[in-house]
């Protein structure tokens, strides 16, 4: 791999001048202010949900951002530096909506089963989709890519990332009991927790894991690479394996939540926020709801993981096809409390 850059990066005082205008654009970004809600209590606890949806790809946009910037104030980055990165979720989202910004081109690595609509989205933001057949390889491809590969996953966690993460020090101002969070690589708990440790903060990290997941049954049994070998139904969160990033010691609980609670949860939160939250923000809430039953205090913050999906899981029929029972009929109360089995 290779940081390919145009001829403006020949001439040294261009390229100083691209980079500090570069770094003040990521700074000024209007998306990056925080919006707060205050949900209605959950039995005795104070519900706390930092939104992330707001931003271009979600939960994901600050620590994208934080990693460019890092890279930019180490001079990786040049005019026409050629950004790549292996993911189509909302680390890719977040991954295009910078490049456009900084004006540089883009290669995502995504798995050929992506969907047309994400595709069709990354594409009009201007990145070029390189799908493969083979997910499992799809890091292996993104380092073989002239460019500069992120690699999100490998480095957001790090124990340099942490001190900086934004998100961690918005929820860490909240002063709450417990973060809740959910899991998908397990960069973001990692990183989470380490920052409060850094501070000094008594606050937990517990995480909501996926239907079929992996990480619960592995974090319950010990098993650092568990898997389960079933795909998670929940965008963004759970895993058929441990991911490597992912650190059980980090984490207080992780709780399990069937897909049907994810939907019924995310439904309720639309209701009373207004906000199309997403799966993986339902599955954030029912976990909060368990943690609730179990006597924890407050308050309790949690993540508005991203927003959307009005054709899919807010579409009852689409969900009901999918086989993902949600509501009094299936046993899932909608809406609940913190007292409802």
């Amino acid at each position: 791999m290779r940081a390919c850059a145009s001829p403006l990066y020949r001439h040294p005082v261009t390229a100083r001048f691209w980079i500090a205008a570069a770094i003040a654009r990521l700074r000024a970004d209007t998306t990056s202010a925080p919006r707060l809600h205050v949900l209605p209590p959950l039995g005795d606890v104070e519900v706390l949900a930092v939104d992330e949806s707001v931003h271009p790809g979600g939960i994901k946009y600050r620590s994208v951002r934080d990693l460019l910037l890092h890279d930019l104030r180490e001079g990786h980055l040049h005019p026409g530096t050629r950004l790549v990165e292996a993911s189509a979720s909302n680390t890719g989202v977040a991954t295009a909506h910078f490049a456009r910004l900084l004006g540089l081109p883009l290669t995502l690595v995504a798995p050929a089963r992506t969907p047309r609509e994400r595709q069709a989205l990354l594409a009009s933001m201007g990145a070029e989709l390189l799908l493969t057949d083979r997910p499992a390889a799809m890091y292996d491809i993104a380092r073989e890519q002239d460019g500069h590969f992120l690699d999100h996953i490998a480095r957001a966690g790090t124990t340099a990332a942490y001190r900086e993460d934004g998100l961690a020090r918005v929820l860490a101002s909240l002063s709450p009991s417990r973060i809740v969070v959910g899991v998908g690589t397990g960069v973001t708990s990692a990183t989470i927790a380490r920052y409060l440790r850094h501070r000094g903060s008594r606050a937990k990290v517990v995480v909501a894991d996926a239907e079929n997941s992996a990480y619960f049954p592995g974090w319950a049994s010990g098993v650092r690479d568990y898997g389960t070998g079933v795909p998670s139904r929940i965008p963004g969160i759970g895993r058929p394996r441990m991911e490597a990033a992912f650190d059980p010691d980090l984490v207080e609980y992780v709780i399990p939540v069937p897909d049907a609670g994810s939907v019924a949860a995310m439904r309720w939160a639309r209701e009373v926020t207004g906000v199309p939250v997403g799966p993986s923000t339902g599955a954030n809430l029912w976990a909060v709801r368990e943690l609730a039953r179990r006597g924890m205090s407050g308050p309790i913050a949690t993540v508005f993981a991203d927003a959307g999906y009005l054709d899919t899981f807010h579409n009852p029929g689409w969900v009901a096809g999918k086989g993902i029972a949600s509501g009094p009929e299936a046993g899932v109360p909608f809406p609940w409390s913190a007292t409802t089995p």
